[in-house]
């Protein structure tokens, strides 16, 4: 059975009140509101609400573990055709200005383990997920984290303001975040696509922090590539995702 993320126990406490967790046989509890929180494969879960179950999500479940034939080729074909062109690593390079001395985070991650001491949270319970929780109500204590990454997350939450203001609740006094998000980008549901946003948002959402820098991640060649094979993947395949998948590689 998988254990528990070793050290994790420091740094976590109740998401909503914000008090000390004692560790039960399999679950986590509160003695503030006396909240139970239980340990699923060794993954503490965080939740108080229900997932919905989506077209969009089941296919972005199935891409994250493989797990169907559609899902490896679009995998494999994603590696050798993509229109999603980075000139920059951002991300790597934000993980090599924070160390492994650095406490650091990713909400929404996803089943990805950029690196070993960065502990990832989301909705799914991936082998690589470490806290089952809703980002906006981390179960982190307050000034508890170094750096924090947002990978295409945003648009994903009902209330993005929500999200950064628990970013700003649980980064340290010169802690960094690193934010990056879709302004011109087809729809994506996981499981739903709320927003896209723009630079202007993006300023607007990190206003109470000490500096805000924006810089490009993917091109307008990229967001035009993007747009264009998804209109013929979709006009051509209907709900059909090896059509689907085909068409968007051609």
């Amino acid at each position: 059975m998988k254990k528990m993320r070793e050290g994790i126990t420091d740094i976590i406490a109740c998401p909503h009140c914000n008090g000390p967790l004692g560790l039960l046989e399999s679950s986590l509890e509160c003695s503030k509101c006396r909240r139970e929180f239980p340990i699923q494969e060794g993954i503490p879960n965080f939740l108080d609400i229900g997932l919905e179950d989506t077209a969009d999500s089941q296919f972005q479940a199935d891409r994250m573990f493989s797990s169907t034939l559609t899902a490896k080729i679009h995998n494999f074909g994603k590696k050798i055709i993509s229109s999603e062109y980075t000139p920059l690593d951002h991300v790597r390079g934000f993980l090599q200005s924070n160390g492994p001395e650095k406490i650091v985070a990713e909400l929404g991650s996803g089943n990805r383990r950029l690196r070993e001491d960065v502990i990832n949270v989301d909705l799914f319970p991936f082998p690589n997920v470490d806290l089952m929780a809703d980002v906006s109500k981390t179960p982190f204590k307050s000034t508890s984290i170094d750096a924090i990454i947002l990978d295409t997350v945003l648009e994903h939450v009902p209330a993005p303001e929500a999200v950064i203001s628990e970013v700003n609740r649980i980064l340290k006094t010169g802690g960094k975040v690193i934010c990056l998000a879709p302004w011109i980008f087809p729809y994506h549901g996981y499981p739903k696509n709320y927003f896209n946003i723009s630079s202007d948002g993006l300023e607007h959402l990190f206003r109470d922090f000490s500096e805000c820098r924006i810089e490009m991640h993917m091109g307008p060649t990229s967001a035009l590539t993007n747009l264009v094979s998804e209109y013929f993947a979709l006009a051509f395949s209907g709900k059909h995702r090896m059509a689907y998948s085909f068409f968007k590689g051609l």
